[in-house]
């Protein structure tokens, strides 16, 4: 696909979601909910606003580009249609500070061909930096469509956050002992810890077994920011459970010490085993 078409998507969905969507996320009792569990028994946090912005998100990009797939998190799972093109979405990241009125949330919305995601954009409602969106190639850009610069590592001051739905992952990774004097964040949404990551706030995130509509936006706005992201377990893409199958994620400033970083994956991936 070409660039130009992409950028021609970029306008259309950023008007969409300006228009159509924030207004819903505003609106009185849209942020009611409900607890659901999936087959692992894993519990989550859904309300209205999610369902319904799916449902309009879907029916726009497909008015955009009908050859394309869905993956989306509120889709029953087994009922996605996968093709070589394919959007990913996930409506409401941060569902439990939505529904508390927290401004800790987004919408994320990402194009892959294969395994190679080509288009991504997360937005932030409530935050100054309302927006980010990425071409893969091109670079990742903010709401005043300048490029999103790399910052670098703050010495031996460090900064990270852990994405995880168990208190048990968390706990391991903060008792790590070259960890414990180093600042950890962890605000209950992927999106927004990777905004203050493409900020220059963070120097790594860990994204632990998180579904691709999770990660599939801030992977390819985070390479094109000269940020690494590194899949720690369940790095191919291509079998049947492309959709369903979570992964533990690293993304990181690539100037960190190369004995940290080497250390950090080994440690995340014996954790991974339990």
């Amino acid at each position: 696909m070409e660039n130009s078409k992409i950028r021609q998507i970029h306008i259309q969905l950023l008007n969409f979601i300006e228009s159509e969507v924030v207004p819903i996320t505003l609106r009185e009792g849209e942020n009611d909910y409900v607890i659901k569990a999936d087959e692992t028994g894993t519990k989550t946090l859904t309300t209205p606003a999610d369902t319904l912005i799916q449902e309009i998100l879907i029916n726009k990009l497909l008015s955009i580009f009908p050859e394309a797939g869905i993956i989306a998190e509120e889709l029953t799972q087994g009922h996605e249609i996968l093709k070589d093109y394919n959007w990913i979405i996930d409506p409401i990241d941060g569902t439990h500070n939505f529904q508390k009125r927290l401004d800790m949330w987004g919408t994320s919305i990402a194009l892959w061909h294969k395994d190679t995601p080509l288009y991504a954009m997360t937005y932030f409602p409530k935050c100054y930096d309302k927006f980010f969106y990425a071409i893969k190639g091109l670079g990742a850009f903010d709401q005043h469509n300048k490029k999103v610069k790399l910052f670098p590592s703050h010495g031996f001051n460090y900064t990270y956050s852990i994405d995880s739905y168990t208190r048990e992952f968390k706990r391991g990774i903060y008792n790590l002992n070259y960890l414990s004097e180093i600042s950890f964040k962890s605000v209950g949404c992927v999106l927004y810890s990777s905004y203050n990551m493409f900020k220059g706030g963070q120097e790594f995130n860990i994204l632990y077994k998180q579904c691709i509509w999770d990660f599939a936006a801030l992977v390819l706005i985070a390479k094109e920011i000269g940020l690494s992201v590194d899949f720690i377990t369940d790095t191919k893409f291509g079998s049947p459970d492309f959709s369903t199958l979570r992964r533990t994620l690293l993304i990181y400033k690539p100037d960190l010490p190369k004995e940290f970083l080497e250390k950090l994956k080994l440690d995340i991936q014996k954790l991974c085993l339990f």
